[in-house]
């Protein structure tokens, strides 16, 4: 999709905590002679529901669905072992004041 658009750079929600493929990436990359922001390379997942509830943001809906991976090249699914954790993570922003009940 990147080649079509013929853009000089994109902006990717990628951070270095998701994988250990991830651990090494930085600010700013070159990619296939584009430029690749992370602007949120080194964000917690506690740093996200901050900004979030912060400037009054939503979760993107498939999140509650256990969709906790967008993908736009590889396949979005389902994670069978998220499903069980959020509604642990919910309870557990709720009760930082992190998410509006």
């Amino acid at each position: 999709m990147v080649p079509e658009l013929d853009c000089g750079t994109w902006i990717a929600g990628l951070r270095r905590d998701q994988s250990s493929t991830r651990a090494q990436i930085e600010t700013l990359s070159v990619h296939n002679g584009r430029y690749k922001l992370h602007p949120i390379f080194d964000w917690s997942d506690r740093q996200i529901g901050c900004y979030l509830a912060e400037h009054d943001l939503p979760y993107h809906p498939l999140w509650e669905q256990a969709y906790v991976s967008i993908g736009d090249v590889h396949p979005t699914e389902k994670n069978r072992w998220a499903i069980k954790g959020l509604a642990r993570a919910r309870e557990a922003y709720e009760t930082f004041g992190l998410v509006a009940n």
